[in-house]
């Protein structure tokens, strides 16, 4: 494979046009720069928007078992509902990446983090109802049908997050603090999606499998906070990332 494909540039696409021919972006991360990327507020802000992983941690780890307390559909039918849904946040990250990367392009830089932010605050209220919608066998009509229909708009909508999230990051750090920043952020991460089940499965046992599904809501509430402190920091930091990147490039 490497014999026959030459490893990507480091310059990135936006920038690969304002370099000179042939030249190779050949900064390093050091140690010192450490400091440097976590005192941009909106890296910090990014990071511990972990909590995001956290309702849908729970939502995955519950679905099954509150199908069948609430609802009783049985596991093997509940894995189309679970396809539908799957189906619906990808669609929903495929079109608001396009959306966000069409609108940063012509000038809003903000663009990203706005379709994130509405993507963490429009699916509440389609979630939050698709929960409490009553159907069971044999009477599944039209119940079943409003409920993944409410679902898969929730998440299509929560799809704006997800490719929006990683482009901030690469707007926001130059190429060589790009993978510490993800890394990082996959750590906590990987806390919240630990945490989602646990929380999820202590609701549920204590008050049942209704309410441990609504937690997920409460989590839900708390994300757009996160979005909007990295909405207040990104332009200036990021024309500040831009800046000492051309820098570079036209020294090179």
């Amino acid at each position: 494979f490497f014999t026959f494909f030459k490893e990507p540039s480091r310059i990135g696409r936006d920038y690969i046009n304002s370099a000179s021919d042939g030249s190779e972006y050949r900064y390093r991360i050091k140690r010192a720069d450490l400091p440097v990327i976590f005192k941009k507020k909106a890296n910090v802000w990014l990071i511990i928007n972990f909590v995001d992983t956290i309702p849908t941690g729970i939502i995955l780890f519950l679905l099954f078992a509150y199908m069948e307390d609430f609802h009783e559909i049985l596991s093997a039918d509940t894995i189309f509902v679970l396809l539908f849904i799957l189906l619906a946040t990808l669609i929903g990250t495929i079109v608001f990446g396009y959306i966000g990367d069409k609108l940063f392009r012509n000038g809003n830089k903000k663009a990203r983090v706005k379709l994130a932010l509405y993507g963490n605050i429009l699916p509440i209220p389609f979630i939050f109802i698709a929960m409490i919608i009553p159907f069971k066998p044999p009477n599944l009509m039209p119940g079943i049908i409003i409920f993944i229909l409410l679902f898969m708009i929730g998440m299509f909508l929560n799809g704006a997050v997800n490719g929006n999230w990683y482009a901030t990051v690469v707007d926001l750090n130059l190429p060589e603090h790009r993978g510490t920043v993800l890394a990082t952020s996959n750590f906590f991460d990987i806390i919240g999606r630990s945490i989602g089940p646990v929380i999820g499965a202590v609701i549920a046992v204590t008050f049942g499998y209704v309410f441990g599904m609504m937690i997920s809501i409460f989590f839900w509430i708390l994300i757009p906070f996160f979005w909007i402190s990295v909405l207040k920091n990104i332009v200036p930091e990021m024309e500040k990332t831009s800046e000492i990147f051309k820098e570079r490039l036209e020294n090179a």
